[in-house]
C-alpha cells in the first residue's frame, strides 16, 4: 500500500476544479500537464495555453485569477504577454515559471509586472506556495494611492503596479 504524501494534502474531490481559475502557459505539454495535476489536486480550476497567442485569448475567455507564464515560447514570448496585459489595463497577477534563472531576466520580469519568478524544475510545494501567496495578495483590498498635490507634478511610477489607476 503506498504511503500518503507528506508534501501535499490529499485532494478533496468536492473541491476539484471549483477553486480559482489558474492559466498555465508553456510550450511544453508535459510541464503543463504536471503543473495542472498539482494545481487541480488542491482544488484549482486549470486552463492551459501552449503559446503567448493562446494565452492572450485564454485570458479573455476564462478570466483567470492567476497566470503561470513561461518566458520563452515560439510565437509571443512571456515579456510580450506581460506588456500586452499591462496595456490592456486588466490586472491579472502573473507568476513567471521558466528555466531561465538569469538575474537580469528576473529583475526585468518583476519590473514589468510579474508577481513572482519561479525557476523550473520546481517542487510542487514551492509552486503551490507561490500560487497561494499571489492569490492571497490579490484578494486583499488595495489602497488607492493619493493623487499628486500639484497639477504640475507627474504621477509616480511604481514598478510592477500597472494595475493602479488614479481616482
Amino acid at each position: 500500500m503506498p504511503s500518503p504524501s507528506s508534501s501535499s494534502p490529499a485532494p478533496d474531490p468536492k473541491l476539484s476544479g471549483a477553486g480559482p481559475v489558474v492559466l498555465v502557459v508553456d510550450d511544453d505539454p508535459a510541464l503543463r500537464r504536471l503543473v495542472g495535476v498539482v494545481l487541480e489536486s488542491q482544488g484549482y480550476r486549470v486552463e492551459q495555453a501552449a503559446s503567448g497567442t493562446e494565452a492572450l485569448l485564454a485570458i479573455e475567455r476564462h478570466l483567470p485569477r492567476l497566470v503561470l507564464l513561461d518566458l520563452h515560447m515560439p510565437d509571443v514570448g512571456g515579456f510580450d504577454v506581460l506588456a500586452r496585459l499591462r496595456a490592456s489595463k486588466r490586472y491579472v497577477p502573473v507568476i513567471i515559471l521558466t528555466a531561465d534563472d538569469d538575474i537580469p531576466q528576473v529583475v526585468r520580469a518583476m519590473l514589468e509586472g510579474a508577481r513572482n519568478y519561479v525557476v523550473k524544475p520546481v517542487a510542487p510545494d514551492r509552486l503551490l506556495s507561490a500560487v497561494r501567496e499571489a492569490l492571497a495578495e490579490t484578494s486583499r483590498p488595495r489602497a488607492t494611492p493619493a493623487r499628486p498635490q500639484s497639477a504640475g507634478q507627474s504621477e509616480p511610477t511604481i514598478p510592477g503596479a500597472s494595475w493602479m489607476t488614479w481616482p
